[in-house]
């Protein structure tokens, strides 16, 4: 029912807050089920309703119950309940589980798209909805409260038709507790402890209209949520969206709903940014362009989340061919505030290679199409470190001077456009902070990580990782040597190193790249380049620009070497305008582009 980023609670913070203070005052021994028993029953008094079914044969606690009398809870929303279970859960619980409760807002707007993009009639008889990680039924109740607005559909109907799993049993309680309340009845939906992955009932409808939630996010790159050997083996076995080795459970669920819901109903998602762009996630994106297409993309402001990972929304509409449909429309790129959808761009249906292109168009990142046949990989070759190259040198780095058996050790920090900072500003390196890295190439240890490292010194193009736009300096010299994650580009000829060295830098190729890279970064807002992709970047076509760029850029270089602010700037827009024109784009990237840097001061 969540994510292992915790989601900033929209629903009565204060009211959450005080009945968790209200607990306080009771008996420190009561386990959270017997609290949230209590705290439903109390609710279910102040709405003059019964004690709820899910609850009825627990023991209510009136320590609890006496704790709460001071409290209003009439004028709490029911999904209060579910609020108030994701904070009795522990941390370690949450994280393992992916246990958070979702804002009310957040499943309000999503539950919207997708019961906007679905076939659905508000004449129809009443929708079946399903969630698969339900918790405590904030995305159930959001839809319950907008088809009955959109239909004459009874409470106790709308209740009937809303299904539930959830590997927690007291979450599926809460849930089911939530909306009987919300019915005024005794209806309840139809809900199963269960992972929904793996141990559906054999009679689990295929038939859903709408699908919606906040599956658990397990990254499995970290050791609390990476999957069993066993499980692996399982879900491999059972979900073609599995094959990426290391893509997010989220994924997985993804899959799944495109199986139960039905031809021309909707999945509404929200979902760990890195699924657009990652590589490992591409067969789960190749399995939803064959089944259906994206309507919407949602994007929260930097409030709507806590800080962990980034987190969008997703809509998919289910084709009405089983086999197959051809995505040929446009995906809507949006947010959303009281309730009225604020439209950021739009973007073509992106191919499963990636959708970053969504998020890029969220972000006003100008397209442009890049004509040049001739690739960079013709005329040199990228290379990174890996974990031995991080590791295997952190004896041999100290501060000092390069000398002829040392390099100046460059880090992503000290890499601006064009801006060389090695020995300018402290950095850190395997935790430990210096002013002027060296590393003693002799002192290597690993003779394979020794030699790797000393065939780097050679001239080269140092690219950092984790930017806005791509961010290269020029090493003529071969007095440096990269730092994991930064990127090596050696070209064949040195004599033309400038020349790699503008078409790396121009704006055109930073938008190419974030187009294609969107959200693949630590940060929405970085990129993650990879040595790998530096090849396949095409090269002006321009030529007579082109050498003017290469000038440019080595003059710019030049100035800031010599802390010359002012002539560096204006080389850098002059370089900007000349690249332009050899990619032959318009201005507006260049303005885009000049906007994410981090220029200097003066």
């Amino acid at each position: 029912m969540g994510t292992d980023r915790k989601l900033t609670p929209a629903v009565s913070t204060a009211g959450v807050r005080r009945v968790v203070e209200a607990f306080d005052a009771v008996p420190q021994d009561l386990s959270a089920r017997e609290r949230i028993a209590a705290l439903s029953a109390a609710i279910a008094d102040a709405h003059d309703r019964p004690m709820p079914t899910a609850f009825a044969d627990d023991v209510v606690s009136l320590a609890v119950r006496d704790s709460l009398r001071d409290l209003d809870l009439r004028e709490l929303p029911l999904s209060i309940l579910g609020s108030v279970w994701e904070q009795l859960i522990d941390d370690r619980g949450r994280q393992r589980r992916g246990a958070h409760f979702t804002p009310d807002g957040v499943a309000r707007s999503i539950s919207r798209l997708a019961l906007d993009a679905s076939d659905y009639g508000p004449d129809s008889a009443p929708p079946r909805v399903w969630d698969p990680a339900c918790g405590g039924g904030s995305f159930l109740l959001a839809a319950a409260q907008l088809i009955e607005e959109q239909s004459d559909l009874s409470r106790r109907d709308i209740v009937t038709g809303l299904w539930g799993t959830d590997i927690d049993a007291t979450a599926l309680d809460v849930c089911s507790t939530t909306l009987e309340l919300w019915s005024r009845s005794d209806a309840q939906p139809q809900t199963v402890a269960a992972d929904a992955l793996l141990e559906l009932p054999d009679n689990w409808p295929t038939d859903f209209d709408l699908v919606v939630g906040n599956p658990p996010f397990l990254g499995q790159l970290a050791a609390s949520t990476s999957r069993s050997t066993h499980r692996r083996a399982k879900l491999n076995e059972r979900f073609r969206s599995a094959g990426g080795t290391y893509v997010d459970d989220a994924g997985l669920f993804v899959e799944l709903a495109t199986e139960r819901v039905r031809p021309g109903g909707a999945i509404g998602f929200v979902l760990p940014e890195s699924l657009l762009g990652s590589r490992d996630a591409t067969p789960m994106r190749e399995l939803v362009a064959e089944r259906g297409e994206i309507t919407d993309l949602w994007i929260g402001d930097t409030g709507t989340f806590a800080a962990s990972v980034d987190v969008v929304a997703m809509v998919f509409r289910r084709g009405t061919d089983r086999q197959s449909t051809a995505t040929t429309g446009a995906t809507r790129v949006i947010s959303v505030e009281d309730d009225a959808v604020i439209e950021l761009g739009q973007s073509t249906t992106p191919s499963p290679a990636t959708w970053a292109p969504l998020l890029a168009a969220a972000a006003a990142v100008p397209e442009v199409v890049l004509d040049g046949e001739e690739l960079l990989s013709q005329h040199c070759e990228a290379t990174a470190g890996f974990r031995q190259h991080f590791y295997g040198i952190a004896d041999a780095v100290a501060n000092g001077i390069p000398d002829d058996r040392s390099a100046c050790l460059v880090t992503s920090g000290a890499i601006d456009p064009l801006r060389p900072l090695w020995g300018t500003r402290p950095v850190r390196f395997a935790k430990h902070p210096y002013e002027s890295p060296v590393l003693k190439i002799d002192a290597i240890e690993d003779v394979d990580v020794r030699n790797w490292f000393q065939a780097r010194r050679r001239p080269k193009i140092l690219l950092a990782s984790q930017t806005r736009v791509v961010e290269a300096i020029v090493d003529t010299e071969g007095t440096s040597v990269p730092s994991v994650p930064v990127i090596s580009v050696e070209p064949h000829d040195p004599k033309v190193i400038w020349h790699i060295a503008a078409a790396l830098s121009a704006p055109a190729v930073s938008a190419w790249l974030v187009r294609r890279n969107a959200g693949t970064g630590m940060s929405r807002n970085a990129i993650r380049l990879r040595a790998a992709n530096i090849g396949q970047v095409p090269l002006p076509t321009d030529q007579d620009s082109w050498n003017v760029g290469a000038n440019r850029a080595e003059e710019a270089q030049a100035a800031s070497e010599a802390g010359d602010t002012e002539r560096y700037k204006r080389a850098l827009r002059a370089f900007a305008a000349a690249m332009n024109h050899a990619y032959g784009v318009p201005n507006e990237v260049s303005d885009w582009w000049w906007e994410q840097l981090r220029l200097p001061p003066g």
